[in-house]
């Protein structure tokens, strides 16, 4: 570490500013112009961000509020520090206030190394006790996120740092690219067995609540094609705790959690068998149910609903 100095940001930086502070109109077809809600992990999300004039981009443009190939983007306001990603191209697309932009000078600091340092917890933390402000919308104080002091390495270090951890960083991102595209199809899919009955197109429909659906089908309330489990743990032991995730399965809370997120006693906790289902009644969607995919028993909190459906149907169900 002896190499390691240390500087504030101002310093290793060319520039520290943020996005426009005033928000022009939206048009129908226009230059994209982003905020803090359309950061994701690796970029920007297109699909919902507003789009400005020309005139209004190039008022944007001459304010540089757009950002520069190298700048590292940092989430400023509202879930500060959530998203901190390398802009990887000059583009003809602006930024708003909510977002910090940081030009790293390159004889102290190379782009991907700031960020991985913007993104460590200690100065995460640090941040959120000292550059802060706001309660109902917290927002980092520019001027005190330039005073924030960081430490390292000479160049040579930080390009053999980035050399192991980028890789790790484009491998996910391609995981994620490619979870979305399959997560795409099963939708699609979906639509066209479910909603739009193509399979089905050449048979005859009938007509129910919902519409029509093909003969031989019928609309049912959840409850005629379910049964409810209410079986406790009681004084069983070895039973495994078990939590609903945003991947739709149940999984080991155990594992899964870095602290007990449990009760001491599951003595109450609702058993929940190899096929069955439990959900949380409070929030019924993606990431509050799940069916227990495992060999085994498990069991989750009171509060969570446990059923099971006819045997062969749990996979469709």
């Amino acid at each position: 570490m002896k190499e390691w100095n240390t500087y504030k940001l101002k310093d290793i930086c060319l520039k520290i500013t943020d996005g426009s502070h005033f928000s022009p109109s939206a048009c129908a077809n226009g230059y994209p112009m982003f905020s803090v809600k359309d950061m994701e992990e690796y970029g920007f999300n297109y699909s919902s961000c507003k789009r400005i004039s020309t005139e209004d981009f190039n008022t944007l443009k001459a304010n540089d509020c757009i950002p520069q190939k190298g700048d590292v983007l940092v989430a400023k306001d509202g879930s500060f520090l959530k998203q901190i990603f390398v802009c990887n191209e000059t583009k003809e697309e602006a930024i708003l206030s909510s977002i910090a932009i940081f030009r790293p000078n390159p004889e102290y600091v190379i782009p991907e190394f700031l960020c991985y340092i913007l993104k460590s917890p200690k100065v995460y933390n640090y941040i959120a006790q000292n550059c802060v402000s706001g309660s109902a919308l917290p927002r980092i104080v520019l001027k005190a996120f330039k005073e924030v002091e960081v430490s390292i390495p000479p160049v040579y270090v930080q390009e053999w740092i980035i050399g192991k951890l980028k890789p790790i960083d484009q491998k996910i991102q391609l995981n994620r690219l490619i979870n979305d595209n399959l997560e795409q199809q099963a939708k699609a899919l979906y639509k066209s067995w479910f909603v739009d009955f193509e399979p089905f197109k050449d048979g005859c429909f009938v007509e129910s609540e919902l519409g029509l659906i093909p003969v031989g089908w019928k609309v049912v309330e959840l409850g005629e094609v379910t049964k409810q489990i209410t079986e406790k743990v009681k004084n069983r032991t070895g039973v495994k705790v078990l939590s609903p995730v945003t991947t739709g399965e149940l999984v080991l809370s155990e594992e899964y959690f870095t602290k007990q997120v449990f009760s001491e006693s599951i003595a109450k906790y609702i058993t929940v068998k190899p096929l069955q289902f439990a959900y949380n009644p409070a929030r019924v969607n993606i990431g509050s149910l799940g069916m227990n995919t495992f060999e085994f028993d498990g069991c989750v909190s009171p509060v969570y609903v446990v059923f099971e459906c006819e045997r062969g149907y749990q996979y469709f169900f």
